[in-house]
């Protein structure tokens, strides 16, 4: 059985960190650019009118308010990560990896 130090624990938790926040800044990247798209396509719809069909319009609403929702909600989570502190972000790391709790009593 291995058993990392403190620093071997801290270093891998900051280095979780760090590959989190990247992922998170390049999902946003994708987010941002789809809600610019959107908006070209509304802002052509809008100098155009009657030239766009209904359906097309409709999409790029939708499309516009499920890229800026989600593009909220990572900027919440980016600032939130970036704010934690050690306890917190074991337990991030631990919810994220999906591994069900242990408690002391499994371990008898």
């Amino acid at each position: 059985m291995v058993i990392a130090s403190d620093k071997d624990l801290l270093k891998g938790l900051q280095q979780w960190k760090k590959k989190r926040l990247q992922e998170i800044e390049d999902h946003m990247i994708k987010l941002n650019l789809n809600l610019r798209l959107a908006q070209g396509g509304l802002a052509i719809a809008h100098r155009n009118p009657g030239d766009v069909a209904e359906d097309i319009i409709e999409y790029q609403w939708e499309r516009l308010n499920r890229s800026a929702t989600e593009l909220e909600q990572l900027e919440g989570e980016h600032q939130r990560l970036m704010e934690m502190d050690l306890a917190q972000l074991i337990i991030t790391y631990k919810q994220k990896r999906k591994e069900p709790p242990t408690w002391a009593y499994q371990n008898c």
